[in-house]
């Protein structure tokens, strides 16, 4: 409006301290995009390529600096983060989580700044992004002043969407904190340990890895008894555990590499009929939920 250009001499001159945030990162080059390879498309089709692997999360993914990260902002003052602290190292995914740190303003003029918590999962099982923004708050400093900042973290912040099973799902295992003032500069961390309390798993059917079976409580009895099985086999029929506990170890891990990431009705095919398609459908229907 009219008043448009009394406003950009202000914020110029630093009579106003704006403190804005980037809500999207800023790349260096246009190939340095998620979506470059795929964008607009050919012939009415696009391809959303990237999934997940957004923003932020594609530049993390790939190690490509940005030109300006995401949560990125200039400000006429300066601010310093401290004294993170966490309700608890250890929770079970049904607690909360309770974060706290301490914001202070360190330069001469008042201004706002956008304090940012992502998490980083350190699961290795499943794809995820480096690291996601789970909460953020905007706290407004007078020169010298500080406050702390409160988040209280839940079951979705350290959950992912297990599309197996069309649920919310958290995986146990180990959980960084981090706190800062954009994607690219959070200097406080804190490491949490978080256990599932609820764990659903993927229905077993003839399509299902090997894998699925062993991490699957109704599955686990086939799954060893599928490995043993084979370790017989390979080892003449000898079952002295005594005498060959080493070599049997080795072949339980040499047998596990190879048919971990093999549906189990490939089985039927390559066992020369010692494994028939009726005993299949006999196990599916022993582990059937």
């Amino acid at each position: 409006g009219q008043a448009v250009g009394g406003a950009i001499a202000d914020v110029l001159s630093g009579k106003v301290n704006p403190s804005g945030k980037l809500s999207e990162t800023f790349p260096k080059r246009l190939k340095d995009v998620s979506s470059y390879l795929t964008f607009p498309g050919r012939d009415g089709h696009a391809i959303y390529g990237e999934r997940f692997f957004t923003g932020y999360r594609y530049f993390d993914e790939k190690g490509i600096q940005p030109l300006y990260p995401f949560g990125y902002g200039l400000s006429y003052t300066t601010f310093s983060f401290s004294n993170m602290k966490v309700s608890s190292t250890s929770i079970k995914d049904s607690d909360s989580l309770d974060v706290r740190v301490t914001v202070k303003n360190t330069g001469g003029r008042a201004g706002k700044e956008v304090v940012q918590l992502y998490v980083h999962d350190h699961i290795k099982d499943v794809k995820q992004p480096v690291k996601e923004l789970k909460d953020f708050a905007k706290v407004a400093l007078n020169p010298g002043q500080s406050k702390e900042v409160h988040f209280k973290l839940g079951f979705r912040d350290f959950a992912y969407y297990d599309t197996e099973i069309s649920d919310w799902k958290v995986e146990t295992g180990k959980f960084d904190i981090m706190v800062g003032g954009s994607s690219d500069n959070l200097p406080l961390q804190k490491t949490v340990e978080v256990t599932s309390t609820n764990t659903k798993y993927p229905p077993l059917t003839r399509n299902s890895l090997l894998r699925d079976f062993r991490n699957n409580p109704k599955g686990k009895a086939i799954y060893d008894k599928i490995i043993n099985g084979m370790v017989n086999a390979m080892m003449g029929g000898n079952t002295n555990a005594s005498q060959n506990d080493a070599a049997r170890k080795q072949a339980v891990q040499m047998i596990r590499g190879y048919i971990d990431a093999m549906p189990i009705s490939k089985l039927v095919t390559m066992s020369n009929g010692r494994f028939t398609e009726q005993m299949l459908n006999q196990m599916l229907q022993s582990v059937k939920q």
